[in-house]
């Protein structure tokens, strides 16, 4: 096995095993004292808000919880199987709270300027502004997740970017599942 194994293991199916449970868990009634916002309802010098409603300690702190907890799992699983595959060089539980902590503060630039362009949460523009965002969306976590991984796996940036081409692949189809199972509100 190569580098890139190590890559898919440690990094992608965690967050993506993650950002799945994370969803349930949001739509679940467990810990509902954790969904209040994480901008605490504040507004910007432009009266909207800086974040808006969807962006949740719930959700944060889901991410960041269920990415390691799968990354725990993963490794374990490899351990079990006798699988002589390359292990999370930072250790499970910190590189999977690490790989969810990038996820979901990555995501939060992207929220602040669809808020500045009045785009309501959870909701998207029309037009080319639509499209741009939809592409932004799914690529943002992606991109601070392989900021975080390119802290402790060294990356050629031909790589980085397929990497990023591919996983923002994924993570659209993963959100139309998502929508499908009634877990999600946005088909795109």
């Amino acid at each position: 096995m190569n580098e890139y194994s190590g890559l898919l293991l440690h990094v992608i199916l965690p967050v993506l095993l993650g950002g799945v449970f994370n969803m349930m868990f949001v739509k679940s009634p467990w810990l509902d004292g954790l969904k209040r916002p994480i901008d605490g309802a504040r507004r910007a010098q432009d009266g909207r808000r800086l974040f808006g409603a969807n962006k949740t300690w719930k959700g944060f702190w889901g991410m960041v919880v269920l990415t390691a907890l799968c990354a725990v799992m993963i490794d374990l699983a490899i351990a079990w199987s006798g699988a002589r595959l390359p292990r999370a060089p930072i250790g499970a539980v910190a590189g999977g709270a690490l790989f969810g902590f990038a996820y979901v503060l990555a995501e939060l630039p992207n929220s602040y300027i669809k808020r500045r362009l009045d785009i309501a949460p959870g909701a998207n523009a029309n037009g080319w502004t639509g499209m741009l965002f939809v592409v932004i969306d799914q690529i943002d976590s992606v991109l601070g997740c392989l900021l975080a991984a390119m802290l402790v796996t060294p990356l050629r940036w031909s790589d980085a970017a397929m990497i990023v081409l591919l996983c923002g692949g994924l993570h659209l189809l993963v959100n139309q599942l998502l929508f499908r199972l009634k877990l999600k509100n946005q088909q795109f």
